[in-house]
């Protein structure tokens, strides 16, 4: 389950002590004893009104688990809610649930499990897998039995509608190879000839989202609706698929709301009072925009939701709106928080007149603020993809029930990046050991320094001292693209300072030469594709003089790096060599009036001291001359 849900039986419907009802027959009583530790019975409550949930002892654990009883032949009411937790159990086995597997092809009901694993984890979730593999599969996981037709006497209800969600991700084994997923609505438990809610034929994955549909008239009122989820192999396999996540099915009177309109403002002051504190800095119709920012900056979305069927007279006694971070698969950045503007944690504001004023009039039923604060902590940067989840009716206020339970979610991208100092471009990942090391040096050299994985992610280059690229070695080496080359060489044009190690980088022919905007201002070429092994020593040359260091000989330092020299009229000097045969340049360097780079088919992380300096000491010597060029130059 991604967020608390209360289950809601209205009085009317109070026909059972439990909450649910007995149509037709004697309740068969199965159980399960699911892996949840527990003292008292209380510990075991779910939101399931049509389950018996008891603490018992487990002779296979020798511990007292929660056992839950599930009615078969009870009906569940509205809001209905599946989120699957707890309900941990074998594959095939369905009985806790109060689901059900039919087959109309070939038998597939060990492929549906309930998992924590996958997309949709750590939680529990339904999942059908494709293994074990099964040929002209038709299977439908179906919900019990739900009494909806309350919904339509409802006064809570003025657009007289049903609503379904669920939240699925599914992820593809064979692209071009097809699979069928749809989504089914039934009165009479016939789901190969029900209502089609949903449905898709897939050849790739597709993207976790929560999803949303009415029910049509026929069944949106229906006192025995029942929900299907179908997987349809047509003639071929589950071998074409990976698994189809499912988690959260609600179905619920009214519709949900939706997101007319996202006003992004940038906070001039740690409070941000949207009147006199903050810049307006764009707006965007029914989405949340990306946001690039620097890690000190703050900002704030003020989101606008239109909800048809919302009233702020019964907001009090059902509970008020309130938008928050959605859970995995997506981020949950600690420095993004919703803004109490209740006094009782909801983040959403009703007030009609402030609603116009802040929305334009007619716009919205209410607005939600959230706050975007790295807070200038360098454990914030990086590049975050959030959903941010509106809930029509959250922590009730007065009487603790709800009836429309019913979410949006929508998508941003948000890319935090320092505001100095020197980036440490590694495309290769972030954690890679080269990186580490060169930042390490960069700031036991007293400045700031920052890794990034995606140089295109920072729109502005400008911002900072230098850039490190680290591309890595033979194997396992990174080419920069044209965009990429094309970022560093404007980055260079306005006065930039660029560093580049890469063993595999420096030589290539005629048609591999995809970085000509870059190689003149190195001013150096490769002489061969490199040599298998270095070996030798690396002495410092001109400005390092003095320097020597031995190599690591592993193969993420040392697979046929490449040889340099630098080359004539360029004004490209050598900083360090290789000696012992043959000998070549391994690090060059170069300036002009604007800008300067140094060169390296050697990776800094690599170098292995000899008392001969220190790696310290040899990045205190680069960045000298990155900063002030060379002495006299």
């Amino acid at each position: 389950m991604r967020r608390q849900f209360r289950h809601v039986v209205f009085s009317f419907f109070l026909l059972a002590a439990s909450g649910c009802s007995d149509f037709g027959g004697p309740a068969h009583l199965t159980a399960t004893l699911a892996a949840e530790p527990c003292q008292t019975d209380q510990d075991c409550a779910d939101d399931d009104k049509c389950t018996v949930d008891t603490c018992e002892f487990n002779p296979s654990s020798g511990g007292l688990e929660c056992l839950h009883v599930f009615q078969p032949q009870c009906v569940e009411f509205l809001p209905y809610k599946a989120a699957f937790d707890g309900k941990k159990h074998a594959c095939g086995s369905w009985d806790d649930l109060g689901w059900k597997v039919m087959d109309y092809g070939n038998d597939a009901t060990k492929n549906w499990c309930v998992a924590s694993s996958g997309t949709l984890g750590p939680d529990e979730h339904i999942r059908f897998h494709w293994s074990p593999t099964q040929s002209l599969v038709t299977s439908v996981a179906a919900t019990p039995p739900i009494w909806a037709s309350g919904a339509d006497t409802s006064g809570t209800n003025p657009m007289q509608a049903t609503t379904l969600q669920w939240r699925m991700a599914y992820r593809h084994f064979s692209p071009g190879e097809p699979v069928t997923l749809t989504v089914v609505a039934t009165d009479d438990g016939d789901f190969a000839n029900g209502n089609v809610i949903w449905q898709q034929t897939v050849t790739n994955d597709f993207e976790y989202g929560l999803y949303s549909s009415q029910l049509d008239n026929s069944l949106k009122f229906a006192p025995n609706l029942q929900i299907g989820f179908m997987v349809d192999t047509g003639a071929a396999t589950t071998f074409n698929m990976d698994a189809w996540e499912i988690d959260d099915v609600l179905v619920a009177e009214g519709v949900p709301n939706q997101l007319a309109k996202t006003r992004l403002y940038k906070c001039q002051t740690n409070s941000c009072n949207l009147a006199d504190q903050a810049v307006l800095v764009s707006e965007t119709e029914a989405a949340v925009p990306d946001l690039t920012m620097t890690v000190s900056e703050h900002y704030r979305y003020v989101l606008c939701y239109q909800d048809l069927d919302f009233s702020s007279s019964s907001a009090p006694y059902w509970g008020w709106p309130s938008a928050f971070l959605d859970g995995p698969p997506m981020d949950q950045p600690g420095f993004v928080t919703p803004v109490d503007m209740t006094g009782f944690g909801g983040s959403c504001y009703a007030v009609a007149a402030a609603v116009d004023a802040m929305c334009g009039v007619g716009v919205a039923s209410y607005f939600c603020t959230i706050d975007v604060d790295p807070g200038g902590l360098e454990t914030n940067l990086g590049r975050q993809r959030i959903g941010v989840v509106c809930q029509d009716e959250w922590k009730p206020i007065a009487t603790g029930n709800q009836h429309s339970p019913l979410q949006s979610l929508n998508k941003a991208t948000l890319n935090v990046l320092p505001d100095s100092g020197y980036l440490v471009w590694s495309p290769i990942g972030v954690e890679q050991s080269a990186a580490l090391a060169l930042k390490q040096a960069i700031e036991a050299a007293g400045r700031p320094a920052y890794v990034v994985a995606a140089l295109t992610s920072v729109p502005d280059l400008s911002l900072y001292d230098g850039v490190f690229a680290t591309l890595g070695v033979k194997g396992y080496a990174y080419e920069p693209s044209a965009q990429e080359a094309l970022a560093l060489k404007q980055y260079l044009d306005g006065g930039g300072r660029l560093y580049i190690e890469g063993g595999d980088y420096w030589f290539k022919g005629p048609a591999e030469d995809l970085d000509a905007v870059l190689y003149p201002y190195f001013g150096v070429e490769g002489l061969w594709g490199g040599v298998h092994s270095l070996g030798g020593v690396l002495a410092g040359a001109g400005f390092l003089d003095g320097t020597g260091f031995d190599y690591d000989s592993g193969p993420y330092c040392d697979f046929y790096n490449e040889g340099m020299t630098p080359t004539p009229q360029s004004g490209a000097v050598v900083f360090m060599l290789h000696e012992g045969g043959p000998d070549f340049a391994v690090v060059t360097a170069n300036q002009s009036a604007g800008w300067r780079v140094i060169g390296s088919s050697v990776l800094f992380g690599c170098l292995k001291e000899k008392d001969l300096g220190s790696t310290d000491y040899l990045m205190n010597r680069y960045l000298y001359f990155l900063e002030n060029g060379l002495p006299g130059g």
